[in-house]
């Protein structure tokens, strides 16, 4: 079940963002542009999302928001603990980790875009891509994280055991 909901939000989240950039993506027949000028057949929005490589941003996209889901399904909520404490803990970490995240450039961060425009990136036409790489990293390097054991003791009752 955890699958499917972190499949589905991966699909919903490509196909949301297909179909509005391929909407903002079609011609404007009220200017006039070099393919009117030139009486050249006009490319639609779809053709154009793919010509123009931003494909690569909805996979950004639809990969982070797969790996948010990911994330918060791994969460355990302690019972023994406040609600209230709880949710204050989970707001504050949630913000913090959002902001740094926003601001560093990963995960699909627009701020990334901006970053990589300012290496020159966009005038050679290899942003988009570069972003979709930044991404793959910083999800893959959250996945380990996720992955990896704590180092301690549990501790039940009397017994305790060593990872």
């Amino acid at each position: 079940m955890n699958r499917i909901v972190i499949l589905a939000s991966f699909v919903i989240t490509l196909a949301i963002h297909f179909f509005l950039d391929s909407a903002s993506l079609e011609p404007n027949a009220n200017w006039a542009d070099a393919t009117e000028l030139t009486q050249q057949p006009q490319l639609t929005g779809y053709e154009l999302y793919f010509i123009e490589g931003e494909y690569f941003l909805g996979l950004s996209y639809a990969l982070a928001i797969a790996f948010t889901v990911f994330a918060l399904s791994r969460f355990k909520f302690d019972r023994s603990k406040g609600f209230l404490g709880m949710f204050s803990g989970v707001t504050l970490s949630a913000v913090l980790y959002t902001s740094g995240c926003f601001l560093i450039g990963c995960c699909g961060s627009p701020m990334a875009v901006v970053y990589a425009g300012l290496f020159g990136s966009s005038f050679l036409g290899f942003t988009k891509p570069i972003i979709f790489i930044i991404t793959l990293l910083t999800i893959g390097i959250g996945y380990l994280m996720l992955q990896r054991k704590p180092k301690g003791k549990i501790c039940t009752n009397d017994d305790c055991e060593k990872y």
